[in-house]
């Protein structure tokens, strides 16, 4: 049989080894056949974040206009490559169900976007690297981009399932935003306080869910049964999934009752739950032993924990199911803790565990707990030491953990005491974030041999104030080919201290500088300027003084530099 004769199976199993770009260019004008083949071949399309200008001009030049009827699924990695999609496609992408977009603020290249590609079923946006500061939620502007592109989305008429992963904008669902007639069957969203309108509208767009994985950040507890009214809309839910971290006494989420009629009248077809609940409350408020022990919560394996004081003035409990979700944080105390669940303890595993926030307070009276997180790798760990020894607080987080497992380490000002010990036995580590520097000078010695380090800083000023201890801190390690750091990129330094630190790390070839905009009292017209200013020298300067760099480039507020050594 002639390779001619090969059936179209064969070739289309041939073809799925090759991802689409090399598919493409190594193949398409080979011949008659081939061609044919190509133009009826699905293609996923990935634009990266650090792609190279060559072939990302491949890609719009090329792929996107002779192949737009065989992309199903599109995924941008930032604004750049989104804005030059809306400039030059033209295609009617009519085969695409599936479409990612990663970016760092809400624009009108996401609506216009959206326009174009109006018949997607399967919808993700995810913003990255997005300031913590509270003024991006008070923006009319950020505001009314954000109303204008959720009612967008929802108006897609093919939309089935929609993901927001955003650690700042709180979406407001109302019956502006949602159409009277919706196909929406699975949604992950982080809600805002005042999102609640009880119209037939709302009711009949959510009756339509089948799969709900909702965040909400509510402060106080005035806004509490708007948010029982809206879980109460969502009648045909199978899978729901719950978080909240920062309710302050909102008394209806310790409330077993409420959640159970909630369950079994509002979602009778629910199979499947997911709580993951920490409410703050006053130091006399007492959480009855029976809360959700009573034979209907044997089937969702949730378990209580309470008396977890993280702060002077109030208490936190704690609710959440078993087995837990990998990708949350997973938040616990080493002294004090207590427990009520219907399980036994040889039936309680947090094996599921990869992120762990450990809080240390030595009032507390010890406790020991029947629990192990054995495939932690990311380490969070706060609270206040006075007077315990520091190689017993290590022991008993050795109760917990298998510490030369752990990648990423979080130490807060408090517990900064603990770095040398933990350096010590964490020879995986590749991350440390850090609020206090003091420590560096100190610690040297033990990431000697380290080949990739992340040192982020909570507060910026650290890097103002302390600059010279950092660069000193950094000379003496030799062995580190990739380091990742955070700026202000506002900063009238920030340019001179990129350049500091590619003269310190001599071996490195990877460097990842993340320019964050924290001074946001600045007016944006000129802060962006100071931006583009130093944006520019920089450049400037990379150009002609460092020869030894390959490329760098800006993409989504992050400066990617390689160094050839």
């Amino acid at each position: 049989m002639s390779f001619d004769q090969f059936p179209n199976e064969l070739y289309y199993q041939i073809l799925s080894y090759l991802n689409e770009f090399d598919l493409i260019r190594s193949l398409y004008g080979v011949g008659r056949r081939i061609n044919q083949l190509i133009h009826t071949y699905p293609l996923e399309i990935e634009l990266k974040e650090n792609i190279d200008d060559k072939s990302i001009n491949y890609y719009f030049n090329k792929i996107f206009q002779l192949f737009h009827n065989n992309i199903y699924s599109l995924i941008f990695s930032n604004e750049i490559q989104l804005k030059r999609f809306n400039r030059t496609s033209s295609g009617h992408y009519i085969q695409l169900k599936y479409l990612t977009i990663k970016c760092t603020t809400i624009n009108n290249d996401l609506c216009i976007i959206l326009s174009k590609l109006n018949r997607i079923t399967h919808f993700k946006i995810i913003f990255d690297n997005v300031s913590d500061d509270d003024s991006w939620n008070t923006n009319d502007d950020i505001q009314r981009l954000e109303k204008q592109l959720l009612s967008s989305i929802f108006h897609l008429p093919l939309l089935n399932t929609c993901h927001f992963i955003h650690p700042d904008f709180h979406y407001t669902i109302d019956h502006q935003s949602l159409p009277s007639k919706c196909r929406l069957k699975k949604l992950d969203v982080i809600l805002q306080r005042n999102f609640h309108q009880s119209n037939v509208s709302l009711q009949k767009s959510l009756s339509t869910l089948e799969q709900l994985k909702i965040e909400v950040d509510w402060p106080y507890s005035s806004e509490e049964d708007s948010l029982i009214e809206f879980l109460k809309k969502c009648s045909s839910v199978q899978k729901l999934s719950f978080k909240s971290y920062k309710g302050h006494y909102n008394k209806n989420l310790l409330d077993d009752q409420i959640w159970q009629k909630l369950f079994q009248l509002s979602m009778p077809k629910l199979q499947n739950v997911e709580l993951d609940i920490i409410v703050w409350v006053g130091s006399n408020f007492v959480i009855p032993d029976t809360s959700f022990q009573n034979a209907y919560y044997r089937q969702w394996n949730i378990v209580v924990d309470y008396d977890m004081p993280r702060r002077e003035y109030a208490e936190g409990i704690h609710i959440y199911t078993l087995p837990f979700n990998s990708k949350s944080l997973f938040q616990t105390n080493l002294y004090g803790l207590k427990t009520m669940s219907l399980m036994t303890v040889l039936e309680i595993k947090f094996d599921s565990v990869r992120q762990l926030s450990i809080g240390i307070n030595e009032d507390q009276p010890y406790t020991k707990l029947d629990r192990v997180f054995s495939n932690v790798t990311d380490l969070d760990i706060h609270g206040w030491i006075k007077s315990l020894d520091l190689l017993t607080i290590i022991g008993d987080i050795q109760r917990f953990i298998v510490l030369n497992r752990i990648s990423c380490l979080t130490l807060n000002e408090t517990c900064i005491d603990l770095l040398d010990e933990l350096l010590m036995m964490t020879p995986k580590l590749i991350c440390l974030k850090l609020l206090d520097i003091k420590a560096l000078p100190h610690i040297s010695q033990q990431l000697i041999n380290i080949n990739e380090l992340k040192l982020i800083f909570w507060k910026l000023s650290q890097w103002t104030d302390n600059c010279q201890v950092i660069f000193d801190f950094l000379q003496n390690l030799p062995s580190i080919e990739k380091f990742e750091t955070n700026l202000d990129q506002s900063e009238d330094a920030f340019c001179i201290n990129v350049q500091k630190i590619i003269n310190r790390l001599i071996n490195v070839n990877e460097l990842i500088i993340r320019c964050e905009k924290y001074q946001t009292r600045i007016h944006t017209n000129i802060l962006e300027n100071k931006l583009i200013e130093n944006q520019k020298e920089l450049e400037n300067c990379l150009t002609s003084s460092y020869p030894k760099i390959n490329k760098f480039k800006f993409i989504n507020d992050k400066l990617y530099i390689q160094i050839q050594n």
